[in-house]
């Protein structure tokens, strides 16, 4: 717990277990509690997580003047407004994940004013906004020198699901599962995204739910609020564009991904149908199109290791995504809006090159890379053939299929070794043994696997057609042309 003693935990454990028995049997004086922790954490120059957020849980109960959980929002927003200046003055950390991740009981608190007051509570949810601003810039101080990326500043949250427990017990039955309990505390996060968790509960991560939700409830908060619905989407991309590159943590990237991913956002009780397509709409314009400078920038592209990888694989997912769901609703334009963008980018440019170098293909710079699909489908011809470098929980998101039909074309051929001589108008195999690659490479498959088959075609006519290889794979030429001048109203 945070390097404090290894005595911190059992301890924390057992005035869990009591807490919940006795609010179970209908007690609602915790001072004793409370005394103990806050003498502990006074003790402590850097006290834990898990024992602030334990202090302030039993705090919170106790003020209650009801064991109810139908509390007014009016109500709930002073009480979030008081748990914030609790948590910051209990907190003296110089780690802004760990300052990012206590703010959790916070954001669920407001979630829930949000989620209760009426459209005639205006001056509550402006209210509520400018909370959400001050947190804003309270993470925007706290990591202001410190850009977290590595697994290694993830450190494990002991006793968390017990943790979350404590908040949530007068909202959750005693039989209730993990899973369930989870979702009541971080309300914008479906069953889905747990399951990328796979049960690991880190500082690290628990910060990107945090900033995640943040964002989310901010935006969500410009809509209820607005009034001129011509105005309104100015308004949000601006304030996305803020906020992203306010935050620009690798957690909250990847969780903001993987929650584009979803069929629709998980927002369903805050947001109208019909709105939560709209955001999802400008955020896709805001990863893709307005400012994608933070996706650009060295820190971000440098970055080599397992997650910087994912993150990668991910936002393909998403561009390739915003690329069919514009394409199936008629918006060509913003199609090829979205699929140019990606192109250009340095991200999707840094998996290019980190892929031919797994397999040995000579990438150089200023080829062209192709839509997002062309990444995804190749990305998962070669896992089939024993590539290994992304976590499971992106690659299940891969096309299954995508070994039975190519869509559309990967390198030119400028990619391809000229010692090939190969006419570029003319498709060819590039055979490369995943074998020879594994005395090199880590994470490649052993020796008695298959040879990996790159497969190259031209991408200079626009006009569609077809070449079959013999075993069957059936690849088309790319469907969009480069020479189109491209507009993309509002």
């Amino acid at each position: 717990m945070d390097h404090q003693p290894e005595s911190c935990e059992p301890m924390l454990r057992e005035s869990i277990k009591h807490f919940l028995a006795a609010y179970r049997s209908g007690s609602s004086d915790f001072s004793a509690f409370q005394s103990i922790f806050f003498r502990l954490i006074q003790t402590m120059p850097d006290p834990p997580l898990e024992m602030i957020w334990f202090y302030s849980a039993v705090t919170f109960h106790g003020a209650k003047a009801t064991p109810d959980r139908d509390i007014p929002p009016n109500r709930t927003l002073v009480m979030a407004k008081d748990l914030f200046q609790q948590l910051i003055s209990c907190n003296d950390s110089r780690n802004g994940l760990k300052r990012v991740a206590l703010l959790a009981p916070v954001v669920f608190l407001l979630y829930e004013v949000v989620k209760d007051s009426s459209d005639n509570e205006l001056c509550l949810r402006w209210e509520a906004e400018d909370l959400l601003h001050k947190m804003v810039s309270y993470v925007q101080m706290s990591c202001r020198d410190e850009f977290q990326s590595g697994n290694e500043s993830d450190v494990p949250v002991a006793c968390f699901e017990d943790l979350v427990r404590v908040w949530t017990i007068d909202r959750v039955e005693e039989s209730c599962v993990v899973e369930e309990n989870l979702k009541v505390f971080f309300p914008v996060w479906s069953g889905r995204t747990w399951d990328w968790f796979d049960g690991r509960y880190g500082i690290g991560r628990l910060a990107g739910i945090v900033l995640c939700e943040m964002f989310l409830l901010r935006l969500c908060l410009k809509i209820r609020l607005g009034d001129v619905r011509d105005e309104l989407q100015k308004d949000l991309q601006n304030c996305a564009i803020q906020t992203i590159k306010t935050f620009q943590n690798s957690y909250f990237l990847d969780m903001l991904l993987k929650m584009l991913l979803q069929p629709t956002l998980p927002i369903t009780n805050i947001l109208s149908s019909e709105d939560g397509v709209s955001l999802m709409r400008v955020l896709y314009d805001v990863l893709l199109l307005v400012d994608c400078s933070f996706l650009n920038s060295g820190r971000w592209i440098q970055l080599l290791d397992n997650q910087s990888r994912n993150l990668a694989l991910t936002w393909s997912l998403v561009a390739d995504t915003a690329v069919q769901l514009a394409r199936n609703s008629g918006d060509h334009n913003r199609a090829l809006s979205y699929a140019n963008s990606f192109c250009k980018s340095q991200l999707s440019r840094q998996l290019i090159k980190w892929l031919s170098s797994e397999v040995g293909v000579e990438e150089k710079c200023g080829s062209p890379i192709g839509n997002p699909g062309d990444i995804i489908r190749w990305i998962s011809i070669l896992e089939g053939k024993g590539l290994r470098g992304f976590d499971k929980s992106i690659s299940k998101l891969l096309p299954k299929e995508a070994a039975l039909k190519l869509g559309n074309a990967i390198f030119d051929e400028e990619m391809v070794d000229p010692s090939h001589g190969t006419d570029p108008a003319t498709m060819i195999n590039i055979e490369k043994s995943i074998d020879g690659s594994r005395k090199r490479k880590e994470g490649m498959g052993g020796a008695g696997e298959p040879r990996i088959k790159l497969v190259k075609y031209n991408l200079h006519d626009n006009v569609r057609y077809t070449k079959t290889f013999s075993s069957g794979v059936e690849i088309g030429s790319s469907v969009f042309d480069d020479d189109m001048e491209v507009t993309v109203g509002g």
